[in-house]
């Protein structure tokens, strides 16, 4: 995968690209294209530890999914549209 490195682009494993400094968002907005991106998302009607259970295998074997429980959050690291899939199932 490619993370950006300020004026330059890095290609590194995906793996690798994981423990790196990619982008990280919290609100609405984040890209849904092939690119590895972490996501933070508080959840307010279930438990992160109950869908951290139920989704954990249909995140990319690249990608990973924890729950924080003191905020009762997410954080999925995944390609973007992984992410826009994991998103459209925790709304249904």
């Amino acid at each position: 995968t490619v993370v950006p490195s300020g004026k330059f682009l890095k290609i590194k494993t995906i793996r690798n690209a994981q423990k790196d400094a990619i982008e990280t968002f919290t609100g609405s907005y984040y890209p849904t294209a092939d690119v590895m991106v972490t996501r933070i998302v508080q959840l307010k009607h279930t438990s992160a530890a109950e869908i951290d259970r139920r989704l954990k295998g249909i995140i990319a074997k690249e990608g990973d999914l924890v729950a924080y429980e003191p905020t009762n959050s997410l954080i999925i690291t995944d390609f973007g549209s992984g992410i826009e899939r994991t998103m459209r199932i925790i709304n249904e």
